[in-house]
């Protein structure tokens, strides 16, 4: 989330696919109110997470962030 003036901003789109469509722009409101499209959502951002996690995992100071995300990831999976 980023922050104007001091204020959290949310982005207005997320790109997913969905079913048989073509990878498309939708709203953030529509996705998060969607259980199959946030879940999508949920599934690429993971996937991204994964691989900038297999890119920095040898930098230490990052360990608290990488225990994170696998504990979000085993909540997710169950």
């Amino acid at each position: 989330m980023s922050y104007v003036g001091g204020e959290p901003q949310q982005v207005a789109y997320v790109s997913v696919k969905y079913q048989e469509e073509p990878r498309a722009y939708r709203s953030t409101a529509e996705v998060m109110s969607d259980e199959d499209l946030r879940r999508q959502a949920i599934e690429d951002a993971i996937r991204q997470i994964d691989g900038w996690k297999a890119r920095f995992s040898h930098l230490q100071e990052l360990a608290d962030v990488f225990k994170a995300v696998d504990r979000a990831k085993r909540r997710l999976a169950s």
